[in-house]
């Protein structure tokens, strides 16, 4: 779905939609992840979705603000949702803090000493990487190129 909406959201004043987060996506029967996208609410968050015949759009541009690819995804979308005609979601969740299993496993997760080791890892990985940015920035254009080789 990358570059599925056509102008810049800012700069045009459009509305970027809604996701989801997964879970009750994955862990539920008739319900199914159709595809995810880039947004500030979660890595895994759900772009497009399925839910009994609820189908989840999570963008929010106007036909006239979407590419030809956008829109087929859209058309395709709505076809594949009408094969599911008379099935109904089979749970609601109305406040997104409640807890899911899937929050669970990684609530657990997250108290266990290799996740605390990963975490110590990715931050001095982060770390590094934002000492090079640091260091890219008051490079010249060519010991940029030298270093990009």
């Amino acid at each position: 779905m990358a570059g599925a909406e056509r102008r810049v959201y800012v700069e045009a004043e459009l509305r970027v939609g809604m996701v989801s987060r997964p879970g009750g996506f994955e862990d539920s029967p008739e319900a199914e992840i159709i595809s995810g996208g880039v947004s500030a609410k979660t890595w895994d968050a759900v772009a497009i979705g399925r839910h009994g015949n609820f189908l989840h759009w999570g963008f929010a541009a106007l036909s006239d603000d979407m590419t030809d690819e956008a829109r087929d995804v859209f058309a395709n979308a709505v076809v594949y949702i009408a094969g599911f005609a008379g099935q109904t979601p089979v749970a609601r969740k109305y406040n997104d803090r409640i807890i899911t299993r899937h929050d669970i496993t990684l609530r657990a997760f997250s108290a266990t000493r290799r996740a605390y080791a990963l975490n110590v890892e990715t931050m001095k990985n982060h770390a590094a990487r934002m000492e090079d940015l640091k260091h890219m920035i008051c490079m010249t254009p060519t010991e940029k190129k030298n270093v990009l080789k």
